[in-house]
């Protein structure tokens, strides 16, 4: 037998191996490719999901919110119209304890706190929803939308001078009683810039309530797709691994049928 020929035959038995183990591995990855595919969908729509559920608990909490700030509302309301009531007869004490008794300012305070309680709470929920959005944001082609940071911010500062101006309010009505014709164009101006203050938080809840719905509506839309969108990566990866496949069978083919020749002729 030649050196020649036998180089060749090394070089034959040297492919076969490679080829196979090549082959094997390629297998392989077909099989892992169907297996991430499954781990894939169940992740993303894991987030996804967790993503819409903060969101709806963010949407829930601004509904709590908003409904304290109407009833907060509703009491500077009702001491707005005492105080011009009284003013009809400023001599009567007895309608200024009627209509403004201690008990209008517990509320006043008891809504102003339940309101700052719950805009903390709201705020925590949101801030998790950006992180979480931003997290899925790092996958391709994924761009959800997100609240708005500074309507937050603004709906904050708005909800803090409504706490210092309830708090204006109380100390007003308190000395209303002591000397009501001396407070009342005090108490007036206090509870409209309280009542433009709440207009104003409302209207931002509202507009970060809105970003959150279509949070929502995103994710659960992105949630519907992603099935598609990994299975057809999967699809993509299974035929070119098919395609390594089978160069690699016929290679192996190539090879043997080298071998057969070469024993043939050494024969």
């Amino acid at each position: 037998m030649s050196s020649t020929n036998t180089g060749k035959r090394i070089f034959a038995v040297i492919s076969i191996i490679i080829s196979v183990l090549v082959l094997l591995l390629t297998v392989a990855g077909i099989l892992g490719t169907w297996v991430a595919r499954s781990t894939a969908i169940d992740v993303a729509s894991g987030v996804l999901a967790g993503v819409d559920q903060l969101a709806q608990v963010g949407r829930d909490g601004i509904a709590r919110l908003d409904t304290r700030l109407a009833n907060l509302n509703e009491a500077v309301g009702e001491v707005e119209a005492a105080v011009d009531e009284i003013a009809q007869n400023v001599e009567d004490k007895g309608l200024v304890m009627t209509l403004l008794p201690p008990e209008k300012e517990q509320n006043l305070e008891n809504t102003a706190q339940q309101i700052s309680d719950g805009l903390t709470s709201v705020r925590e929920v949101i801030e998790a929803v950006v992180e979480l959005k931003q997290a899925i944001d790092r996958l391709p082609f994924v761009d959800l939308p997100e609240p708005d940071p500074e309507r937050m911010e603004a709906t904050e500062e708005s909800i803090n001078s409504i706490r210092e101006g309830v708090d204006e309010l109380k100390s007003g009505i308190s000395q209303f009683r002591e000397d009501a014709s001396g407070g009342i164009s005090k108490i007036s101006m206090t509870a409209s810039n309280v009542s433009d203050r709440l207009s104003t938080s409302q209207g931002n809840l509202a507009e970060t309530d809105d970003r959150l719905a279509e949070l929502q509506s995103s994710a659960t839309q992105l949630e519907e797709q992603i099935p598609i969108y990994v299975t057809t990566v999967a699809v993509v990866l299974t035929l070119l691994l098919a395609w390594v496949i089978y160069a690699l069978v016929m290679l192996i083919r190539q090879a043997l049928a080298n071998l057969r020749t070469e024993k043939g002729g050494v024969g």
